[in-house]
């Protein structure tokens, strides 16, 4: 068996510079705030507490450091060659790297994606998500750019590790195709702690001054200056250079590899982002129906038409207000619109129950709402309900 990768480390974009750092960094910035609230009333005193950032990107990165090799060694351990360059299709069972050719019976792109920019002049005196991992320093001031979770994220921890942090989207709030509690919850809490947010506000463009501050001018005139300007406004797929024209993958407009009922009869399989309808939350889980996107939307078209229940679970580290710790949640499109809720990190897990049939819209949904350590009994309920069914 063999693996190709890029030059880029074991992991991809979650492990190197995604939930992974991303979740070290939450966590520092989640026991800043809980020891600035909670210290006092435990009898602990403190006096000018400050994070030393560089320790922190430093343990950070062991971290990480120790999971590539846990990778590799499971890679070995399994039979699987790492062969490190950058892979181009020759057919739908041939790809080409490094001048050289391999031929497979299936083959699997996950190749993830890349965070954008905007095109205006001086975006490249901002940095993106990838930038912000790349930091040793923490600067005093940082604007963040974005409406979506990525944003809204880096929006909690900045300012929780102490940086004044202002985040700017282009609508009259951020994460605005999440349901309408979480975003109108997340709009109350920021107008009371953490970040400073502006609305309606559109970049035109990035000046960099002789003191190394950067002003960001916005299309209704005003401008910011800080010093550090964060771009998160999405991210697009890693397909351009996968050379997909000689094989019978399809690309929509967006660069996302399109799918179908009954999966990809060619051979080749998708994960990930480079997948159309990837669900835009972390961790998918499925109980009772089979992965589709695990498997290149194979048999989806039998497995959620046959399946009688469906667990889906995701969940994000955004700010929340903190008495959320029982409120309800709308219906949502099930099939046609993925994402629309997220989770307080390690305060819920949120479990959806739904039945399906052969319409796009889940006919209920239950929500089941516990603590972390309820979760293994909650899902056996489930398996049993399942079961009786």
């Amino acid at each position: 068996m063999q693996s190709f990768s890029s030059i880029h480390p074991l992991g991809g974009t979650r492990v190197n510079v995604g939930g992974v750092p991303k979740k070290v960094m939450w966590h520092g910035a989640q026991l800043m705030d809980e020891m600035k609230l909670y210290a006092e009333d435990y009898g602990i005193s403190y006096s000018d507490m400050q994070v030393n950032y560089s320790k922190l990107v430093l343990n950070r990165e062991k971290y990480i450091d120790r999971l590539h090799t846990v990778y590799k060694k499971g890679l070995d351990s399994n039979g699987v060659d790492l062969i490190k360059g950058f892979a181009k299709f020759v057919d739908n069972h041939t790809i080409e790297v490094n001048g050289e050719q391999y031929t497979a019976d299936h083959i699997l792109i996950a190749t993830g994606g890349y965070p954008e920019r905007p095109n205006i002049p001086g975006q490249e005196y901002g940095i993106d998500s990838d930038g912000f991992f790349a930091l040793t320093e923490l600067p005093k001031r940082v604007a963040i750019i974005g409406a979506g979770y990525i944003a809204v994220e880096l929006a909690g921890v900045t300012p929780g590790l102490g940086a004044d942090t202002h985040l700017f989207v282009r609508r009259n709030a951020p994460l605005r195709t999440f349901d309408s509690i979480i975003s109108e919850g997340l709009v109350e809490t920021m107008e009371r702690e953490g970040a400073t947010l502006h609305t309606h506000s559109i970049p035109k463009k990035l000046k960099k001054k002789k003191n190394n501050s950067l002003t960001i001018y916005l299309k209704d005139g005003s401008s910011h200056t800080t010093d550090t300007i964060i771009w998160a406004i999405g991210r697009k797929p890693n397909t351009a250079n996968l050379n997909l024209e000689p094989t019978d993958v399809e690309l929509n407009p967006e660069g996302e590899i399109g799918v179908h009922d009954y999966g990809n009869p060619c051979g080749v399989f998708i994960l990930g982002w480079p997948l159309e309808v990837t669900p835009r939350f972390v961790f998918p889980h499925y109980m009772g129906c089979r992965s589709w996107v695990a498997f290149g939307v194979l048999d989806a078209k039998y497995y959620i038409e046959s399946a009688k229940l469906c667990v889906l679970g995701g969940y994000y580290d955004i700010q929340y207000p903190r008495n959320w710790m029982a409120r309800g949640v709308t219906q949502i499109l099930l099939l046609r619109q993925w994402g629309t809720w997220a989770l307080p990190h390690d305060l819920l897990v949120i479990t959806y129950i739904t039945t399906l049939d052969n319409s796009d819209m889940a006919e209920s949904i239950y929500l089941i709402m516990v603590f972390n350590v309820l979760l293994a009994l909650t899902l056996a309920l489930i398996m049993a309900f399942r079961g009786a069914t």
